[in-house]
């Protein structure tokens, strides 16, 4: 008896706490997205993207092309960092990255995907939830 009231106590007190933070932290999520105003000077400046099974780096050169590099998210090198299996190059013509043109990259963490916007140029990547599988949606006037 003694164990189910306990139980019962510390069930409530979950419940309690969890409508606490919930008031608490009630702010919308798109807060905290993270936003850049320029494309990345090289693979150093990638964002994170991925599904818990597959992972990329995403990140946009000034002047040049959007890239991913890709990983498996168990594969690991001797240092025990996530080894990069492969790259993909997307190559826009005329060039939506060119120095002094409008830019913003922006980790939506509400739909987990990277969403640029580039001189008129909108891309949308995400990783697919239920397949090992990268998705590249780009839309143009």
């Amino acid at each position: 008896m003694k164990r189910a009231i306990s139980h019962d106590i510390l069930v409530v007190l979950l419940f309690l706490g969890l409508m606490l933070t919930k008031s608490v932290a009630g702010e919308p999520i798109e807060r905290y997205n993270v936003v850049w105003e320029s494309p990345s000077k090289d693979a150093s400046g990638q964002m994170p993207l991925g599904n818990g099974d597959i992972a990329a780096g995403v990140y946009a050169i000034e002047n040049g092309d959007l890239y991913l590099l890709l990983a498996k998210n168990d594969a690991f090198n001797y240092n025990g960092d996530i080894y990069k299996t492969g790259r993909v190059r997307v190559s826009l013509n005329p060039n939506p990255f060119a120095k002094g043109k409008p830019f913003r990259q922006t980790l939506d963490l509400s739909t987990g995907s990277i969403r640029i916007e580039a001189n008129g140029i909108s891309l949308r990547i995400w990783a697919d939830a239920n397949r090992p599988v990268y998705h590249v949606q780009i839309n143009s006037p």
